[in-house]
């Protein structure tokens, strides 16, 4: 069987900000800072500044668990970053490269055989070598239909099988079903997990990947595996990163401390949750915190045009892959009015959004660095359509769709009606931050121009995911994160992510963009994925599932007390484990 190379590399331009406070105010500046930030470690330390090694980060809200497999939340993500490592990983710097691998895998001409071998040397925390058996374990674990990660299943839908060397404990043969994009990169998002620390009687050794489904015997493994034990006590979540936890207090914090002393390197991550912005305000500027992007606009402004503060701490906007938007439920559950099946309501309301007020609402002065969303792709990635053009806002227009379609104020109360239902709704949005509440009160205004009536709701992020997946809403504002991969469209746009209640939350699609998804995820060819892609943005654009809002700028603020950092366009835009204590005079 012949076999190639298989690579991806992803050029962005790096640039050094100077120590000073400072942040993008123009699209010039913008559009030299796409891709990584380095800033310059400073050259002149106080002597006033903390000397502890415990670098504290504030977030906004408590991962929804620390569980190996089974859990969503971004908070979850970030910290998992520190406590395990992965197969392959993939970012703005390097692409995709190999972590745990040796190289990247050699690939048959069918796109479907890929021969993989792990490092040698790497060993678990008490002293077990990592195996082809942990990366089988792992992919068994996240398949298995007893395994409570519905969110995740879609992603290994495509392997076949696994072949472990008999020779080489260390190189194993994944057989995909079909080719696909995602192949390799899609193992980015899976840590790899010890075996016999979660397995101690080898009850899964044998199992086939085809058998899982069918085996009875091994329910109660499961129910213990799925349980908060895993990943909720301390003593039980367990990885390859540099870091494990040390402690979780339930809203309050969640604590790491590093395996191996490393010098300068962090030697404890505090994760601080925090919600009041005024109090964060405040800690900030008694240097409690090290490290927030959490913060709005607002705030972050405030606190990057005070001297005092900017003496002690680097204030910096960069550029992501992540983008925000509005979402309509064509297909709501029997408590919701059907207000958005009709293409041309959808389209009116788009045209009742002024992203452009919106953007110069949160963004202020540096408005000119955010860039508008046209569709479901970020315009800094080369997947773009750039053809497709911004939505414009038109009182006048969107008037007129609704009336066309029957939406009209029949009794005078000053909300636009329908066959006795009048078009009332609720807003569903985030409580973490005090950008999505202005946000949310803004379009409410504009929507009430039109005569619809919108209640804007503020609710915790387990609730919002819950009514999201469920089709339990009328409106949803809401942000995706991106990443310098290849777009994988069918999370959030097949119709089968709709019916599996997973993250096509609006109820998009049909058989045609469901094919064009295959034809993407399927096409290794980059000139044939991108011009299938652009055909799937089409069919997106046109039927207006979302109103496309903006890029996400990363609002970050470091004490100059650590060095050696750079910010990435990447979720969570930055590895503090790689920042480095400078040294007081």
């Amino acid at each position: 069987m012949l076999f190639r190379q298989s690579y991806i590399r992803l050029a962005f331009a790096l640039v050094t900000l100077a120590s000073a406070c400072k942040f993008s105010t123009n699209t010039a500046e913008l559009s030299v800072i796409q891709g990584i930030v380095t800033l310059q470690d400073t050259t002149a330390p106080d002597s006033t500044w903390n000397s502890s090694p415990t670098l504290v980060l504030q977030i906004t809200a408590e991962p929804d668990n620390l569980h190996p497999t089974n859990g969503t939340s971004g908070q979850r993500s970030e910290i998992f970053g520190y406590i395990h490592r992965y197969l392959v990983t993939t970012n703005s710097a390097s692409g995709l490269s190999p972590d745990l691998l040796q190289s990247l895998p050699a690939v048959s001409n069918d796109g479907c055989t890929f021969m993989y071998r792990l490092r040698e040397g790497i060993t678990w925390d008490n002293g077990e070598p990592v195996t082809a058996a942990d990366v089988f374990f792992t992919c068994q674990v996240n398949i298995s239909p007893q395994t409570l990660n519905p969110a995740y299943k879609s992603y290994w839908s495509n392997m076949k099988d696994f072949i472990p060397d008999p020779k080489d404990p260390l190189a194993f043969t994944l057989i995909m079903k079909q080719p696909h994009i995602q192949n390799v990169s899609f193992l980015s998002g899976f840590p790899i997990l010890q075996r016999n620390f979660y397995d101690p009687g080898k009850l899964l050794q044998h199992l086939p990947l085809d058998q899982l489904s069918k085996d009875t015997t091994l329910h109660a493994w499961f129910e213990l595996f799925n349980s908060d034990e895993f990943g909720r006590s301390a003593a039980k979540i367990n990885g390859l990163g540099d870091y494990i936890v040390a402690d979780w207090t339930p809203g309050i914090s969640i604590l790491l401390k590093r395996k191996k002393h490393e010098p300068g390197a962090p030697e404890q991550l505090l994760f601080k949750i925090a919600k009041d912005e005024s109090s964060v305000a405040l800690e900030l500027k008694k240097q409690v915190y090290d490290v927030t992007s959490y913060l709005s606009m607002t705030t972050f402004l405030q606190l990057a045009s005070d001297p005092a503060l900017c003496k002690n701490y680097h204030c910096v906007l960069s550029p992501t892959f992540n983008y925000s938007y509005l979402c309509f439920n064509t297909q709501p559950d029997s408590t919701h009015s059907q207000f958005f099946n009709n293409r041309d309501v959808r389209e009116a309301i788009a045209h009742l959004i002024s992203v452009d007020r919106i953007i110069e609402l949160l963004y202020q002065s540096t408005s000119n660095s955010a860039r508008r969303m046209t569709t479901n792709v970020s315009p800094f990635k080369n997947e773009c359509d750039t053809t497709l053009v911004p939505i414009d806002y038109n009182l006048e227009k969107a008037k007129s769709l609704l009336n066309t379609s029957g939406w009209l104020d029949h009794d005078g109360d000053g909300v636009i009606d329908k066959k006795g239902i009048r078009m009332s709704m609720e807003l569903l949005y985030l409580n973490t931050s005090a950008d999505w509440k202005d946000m949310a009160g803004l379009i409410t205004q504009e929507l009430a121009k039109a005569g619809i009536e919108v209640e804007p709701i503020a609710v915790e992020q387990k609730i919002f995911l819950e009514k999201a997946r469920n089709h339990n809403f009328d409106l949803l504002l809401g942000s995706w994160g991106g990443s310098s991969a290849p777009e994988d469209y069918a999370q959030l746009w097949s119709t089968a992510s709709w019916t599996n209640h997973g993250s096509n939350y609006s109820g998009f699609g049909n058989t045609k963009t469901d094919s064009l998804i295959a034809e993407i995820n399927h096409s290794v060819n980059d000139t044939d994925r991108i011009n299938w892609s652009h055909l799937l943005q089409r069919e997106i654009y046109h039927e207006q599932p979302y109103v496309f809002l903006y890029t996400s700028l990363r609002k970050t603020i470091i004490h100059k007390r650590w060095g050696h950092v750079r910010l990435f366009p990447d979720r969570p835009g930055m590895n503090v484990g790689e920042f480095r204590l400078i040294p007081r005079p």
